[in-house]
């Protein structure tokens, strides 16, 4: 059912076409009354007017509103879209990351492993260099015991064929510079002397200079005498090798050389 306002606006709006309409009218109404109701009904048209003038006015800011908000519901549409694909890239840059630690632990186990496998070799290789040493120690002991064992042979020979009388027994005399050899004998006057033998397994010039240095040192032979191996002395170097230049820097020092065969240089006789 039309409401009253349509009825009116249908009403004028058949007015205003329909001329028989309006003569009828006339007749019915008075003409003050015919004016009024002219009037009453250009005032209803030109509201109609105002009103459609507003609705139309309404309707383009709706539209225009309803763009602005269509066209920021499209942005917003386009951010949540950029942002869930950046989202997305995180979370696969995420995945990388995770993955690449997980290859770096992976790793870091197997170098730890294979560093305490090294640690465990390396310790069993120190071992095995502490037993070596002990080993070349002894081993050097043994040929250091050796060659002042055959120093000692030879000694006794060169100082028996010299006509040398032996008292004590010959042995080494610990002293700051050990002495490998050494021992107490009478000349063929009943001189007391003490010898003193440097033994080397390989016997250089260089060894017989710098023993013949310690030997003639007043403060070692002042430690000799004070271990009962009182001057003068009868000093030798005896090698079980001897090689060259080894007489003639003997000869020079004036210290005797002995060998494995005998007496190479004898040494130059204390005075007195």
């Amino acid at each position: 059912m039309a409401t009253a306002e349509e009825q009116v606006k249908a009403f004028v709006e058949l007015l205003g076409r329909d001329e028989f309409v309006r003569a009828r009218l006339r007749e019915l109404l008075r003409d003050d009354e015919l004016r009024a109701l002219d009037v009453r009904i250009q005032a209803l048209a030109e509201a109609q007017g105002r009103t459609e003038g507003a609705l139309s006015a309404f309707r383009e800011a709706a539209e225009a509103r309803f763009a602005r908000i269509e066209a920021a519901l499209e942005a917003l549409a386009e951010a949540q879209r950029r942002t869930e694909e950046r989202l997305e890239a995180l979370a696969e840059a995420q995945r990388r990351t995770e993955e690449r630690l997980e290859a770096l632990a992976e790793a870091q186990r197997r170098t730890e492993e294979r560093v305490g496998r090294v640690e465990e070799q390396l310790a069993l290789l120190a071992e095995a260099q502490r037993r070596t040493e002990e080993r070349f120690g002894r081993l050097v002991d043994d040929v250091g015991v050796t060659a002042e064992l055959e120093a000692t042979e030879v000694l006794l020979e060169v100082l028996e064929g010299r006509a040398y009388a032996v008292v004590g027994e010959p042995g080494p005399v610990g002293l700051d510079g050990e002495v490998d050899v050494a021992v107490r004998v009478r000349d063929a006057e009943g001189r007391p002397l003490t010898v003193l033998v440097e033994a080397k397994n390989r016997l250089y010039p260089k060894d017989v200079a710098a023993w013949a240095d310690r030997a003639a040192s007043e403060g070692f032979r002042a430690r000799l005498a004070a271990a009962g191996l009182p001057g003068p002395y009868l000093v030798y170097a005896f090698g079980r090798r001897v090689y060259p230049g080894v007489r003639e820097a003997a000869e020079a020092a004036g210290i005797g050389v002995l060998g494995p065969r005998g007496e190479q240089v004898a040494p130059r006789l204390p005075e007195g």
